[in-house]
């Protein structure tokens, strides 16, 4: 969704659309603009019901209506994608502080970076790309994941915010 001002609404109505205790593994990500009149882009993806879908909540954290910080589904996990704007300033204390806590939720299913085969990563400023990248080659090394990089908006801080997908 293109307006900042949005955030609050479509939080709410992305919460009422799921019923207490089946939350996604998702983000509502305010970007400069989208093509044409439209005023919000939702993209889903989907399981059949033959898999068994798990929520993941580190401890101490409460299931919320419509958000989970990771969902497992069969042997594929969606981990909601996270800003850290109070870690730091800058984009690699924000970029570590994320994956550190990315790294905590992928162990609830038992997984690790070594899983991860896709990011999706927003920026503040697209010019940081090349510095996202140099990042992303730090942790993942060779077994880098195929993602997308996106511009975002941001009234908070967040210089960087970032969603996995890991397979076992």
């Amino acid at each position: 969704y293109p307006d900042l001002e949005d955030t609050a609404q479509i939080e709410a109505r992305l919460s009422a659309a799921m019923p207490a205790g089946s939350g996604a593994a998702r983000s509502a990500v305010p970007v400069g603009r989208l093509p044409g009149d439209i005023a919000v882009e939702i993209a889903v993806i989907a399981a059949k019901d033959k898999y068994t879908v798990t929520r993941l909540y580190p401890a101490g954290e409460e299931a919320s209506a419509g958000l989970s910080p990771a969902v497992l589904a069969g042997n594929t996990l969606y981990v909601t994608a996270l800003a850290m704007p109070e870690a730091g300033v800058g984009l690699e204390e924000q970029f570590q502080a994320i994956l550190t806590r990315q790294k905590l939720v992928l162990g609830l299913a038992e997984m690790d970076l070594s899983n991860v085969v896709y990011a999706d990563v927003y920026l503040t400023d697209v010019a940081d790309t090349e510095a996202v990248r140099g990042l992303i080659g730090e942790a993942f090394g060779a077994k880098a994941p195929a993602g997308t990089i996106v511009g975002m908006n941001s009234e908070n801080g967040a210089k960087v915010m970032v969603g996995l997908v890991a397979a076992k």
